[in-house]
């Protein structure tokens, strides 16, 4: 293209000239068509002058025409030294595209809808699934398409739509009469026909979702980057079970403080922080603990202190040997646990601590045990035989082992309720309801202890089980 700040180029015959006139500055300068020195390039230049030569020639013979007549060389490119100056640059011509070929028009017939599932629950996890619906479908039949793939009413419920085009995260178009429900077919029409890739979804919305109410966020306060209205809720609120906790555990022998109370050992306080408060309302909130019964976790158990072995100030006593001849040594059988069992030969003396048990029991006549009666009195006696294997053991052992490790409850004053409701032997424990246990007498906190030493008793009664209680 012409730039009117340079001067305009030479014809042939003037770039003829300028080579005759300055052969070697020309090549030196870099003007243009003086690309060869005759030094450096002989041959080329030689060519050149030649070339040059008969330009000269036809200039000269050009000059001799008579006026009127227009030279014969060809003019140079460009308008002329004197028409810039008066006239200004030359405007170039404007480009003229040819005409576009017309195109068919897409026909749509149906369109694709994204509708989300489990709206209508609070805290559930959203889903999709994706319907095609026919673009000249009315406006109260899509809705009721759309409402029955996402199980709400039709009547209560409030929609909205958005496209690709929309922003992310702004507000939703209503969809809630037929004028826009049309609008927003349109809209999809229109994004269809321009479509070359893309796959256009019309995406329902559901402008009322349930929702768990929780407290409102501080003015100012920032989104987070993981906080989406598609992700389930990962926090409870436990505040009431809390609250029903304090309240229950506030103890009035330590004000101010809460304890729990064993039911094994009324007496004894255990206090709770609130670390351990706050694990107990919890387990309460996913039903795994009551106010009554606390969490299974280690701080609530039952683990045995280590006794303190410190010496003793008094003096030790002096032992006792007594010899008793032709008996067995302290031993069990069958689940009867005997002082001095008999010998195969039946000669000796045989001691039964669970037999004296019962008759001290049966010749006391009252049910309650006095100071005295509180621990077992041994009878010796020759003729008692011992229990064979496979008879289930009375049901006054049960009342004397739980009485031994819970004298509290006086456990054998109601060894005559349950002789009298038929419960003699430990195998008709499983048989009667925890209901008719408490009536005769047994503490409510100790039949399910009541229950499991009476199968313990009858294991060992069959040979099965050890023969050492644990509690």
């Amino acid at each position: 293209m012409y730039n009117p700040n340079q001067p305009p180029p030479l014809n042939q015959a003037q770039l003829a000239r300028a080579r005759a006139q300055m052969p070697r500055a020309g090549w030196w300068l870099n003007n243009p068509g003086q690309q060869y020195h005759p030094d450096y390039h002989p041959q080329q230049y030689q060519r050149q002058r030649a070339e040059d030569d008969a330009w000269q020639q036809q200039f000269n013979a050009a000059q001799q025409q008579p006026p009127g007549v227009l030279p014969q060389y060809e003019p140079p490119d460009g308008p002329p030294p004197g028409y810039i100056f008066a006239h200004g640059p030359m405007q170039p011509q404007p480009l003229v595209r040819a005409p576009r070929q017309p195109q068919a028009v897409q026909v749509v017939t149906h369109i694709d809808i994204s509708v989300p599932l489990n709206t209508g629950v609070a805290n559930g996890l959203v889903s999709r699934v994706d319907i095609r619906l026919p673009v000249d479908i009315s406006f109260d039949d899509a809705i009721s398409r759309i409402t029955a793939r996402m199980d709400l009413d039709p009547l209560k419920c409030h929609l909205g739509y958005k496209y690709h085009d929309d922003k992310r995260r702004g507000d939703s178009h209503q969809l809630t009469d037929e004028d826009q429900w049309r609008a927003a077919i349109d809209h999809g029409i229109q994004l269809i026909r321009r479509a070359r890739t893309r796959r256009v979804v019309l995406e329902i919305e559901n402008l009322q979702p349930a929702r768990q109410t929780t407290a409102s966020k501080s003015r100012g306060t920032k989104r987070s980057a993981d906080d989406s209205e598609n992700d389930p809720s990962t926090s409870v609120s436990f505040v009431s079970e809390l609250r029903q906790l304090k309240g229950h555990l506030s103890c009035a022998r330590h004000p101010g403080s809460w304890c729990y109370v064993d039911r094994i050992k009324p007496d004894d306080h255990i206090p709770l922080d609130i670390f351990k408060l706050t694990l107990w309302a919890k387990k309460i909130f996913f039903g795994d603990a009551t106010l009554q019964n606390p969490p299974s976790e280690l701080s609530f158990d039952h683990v045995p202190k280590k006794r303190k072995m410190a010496a003793s100030t008094k003096p030790n006593a002096t032992p006792v040997q007594v010899n008793i001849t032709n008996v067995m040594p302290f031993g069990d059988q069958s689940g009867q646990r005997r002082v001095n069992a008999p010998t195969p030969s039946g000669s000796g003396t045989s001691m039964s601590a669970t037999t004296s048990f019962s008759d001290s029991i049966a010749s006391a006549g009252s049910p309650t045990l006095s100071s005295s009666s509180s621990s077992p009195v041994c009878s010796c006696s020759s003729s008692s035989p011992p229990i064979p294997a496979g008879t289930p053991p009375p049901i006054n052992n049960l009342l004397y082992d739980l009485h031994q490790a819970f004298p509290i409850y006086n456990l054998p004053q109601c060894l005559p309720n349950l002789r009298a409701a038929g419960i003699k032997t430990v195998d008709d424990v499983p048989g009667t309801t925890d209901e008719a246990l408490e009536a005769l007498g047994v503490s409510e906190v100790l039949i399910e202890d009541f229950r499991h030493h009476a199968r313990l008793l009858s294991l060992i009664a069959y040979g099965d089980g050890v023969s050492t209680p644990r509690f």
